[in-house]
């Protein structure tokens, strides 16, 4: 079950999207910050995280229904470094 953003956190599973193609079984934390950009951390399958490096478009999808728009940082394993747009909050 998804957290809402509370004071300033998103933590949930999720689904995330590789140039339209959804790959369930994810989670993320995303820190909530005053920047015109924000961090979190995503957790998936390795090789779903290599598809994603190469990917034109990344998004996840919460299960509150919040679609984000991310970029991946640094991929080591079954966890990435992103980076979340703030208008996508």
């Amino acid at each position: 079950m998804a957290q809402e953003p509370s004071s300033n956190r998103i933590a949930a599973h999720c689904a995330l999207i590789i140039d339209g193609r959804r790959v369930e079984n994810a989670a993320c934390v995303i820190e909530i910050e005053d920047e015109a950009q924000t961090v979190g951390f995503l957790s998936a399958p390795s090789g779903t995280l290599e598809a994603a490096q190469t990917a034109k478009r990344i998004q996840i999808d919460v299960d509150y229904a919040k679609i984000l728009e991310i970029r991946l940082l640094q991929v080591s394993g079954t966890v990435a470094l992103v980076i979340v747009s703030k208008h996508d909050l």
